[in-house]
């Protein structure tokens, strides 16, 4: 996913370092990093463990965005 109309924008990044950098930063509230073989976890219906939240320790923004990732 890498657009999404509503109260949570994606921005895609290519580099987890850079991702990693703009939430400490504050510059975005938290990030999802997708497995390399995350598409095809899915298609197998196993994608357990395939994605990985990378969010400051007090945030709560990410329990709105998991609904949406």
């Amino acid at each position: 996913m890498s657009h999404h109309d509503g109260i949570i924008n994606f921005i895609k990044y290519n580099s987890a370092e850079d991702l990693s950098k703009d939430v400490e930063s504050g510059k975005v509230q938290c990030g999802y990093i997708f497995d390399g073989n995350f598409s095809e976890a899915v298609v197998k219906g196993n994608a357990k463990n395939t994605i990985e939240l990378i969010e400051p320790p007090e945030n709560t923004y990410s329990m709105l965005s998991n609904l949406v990732v």
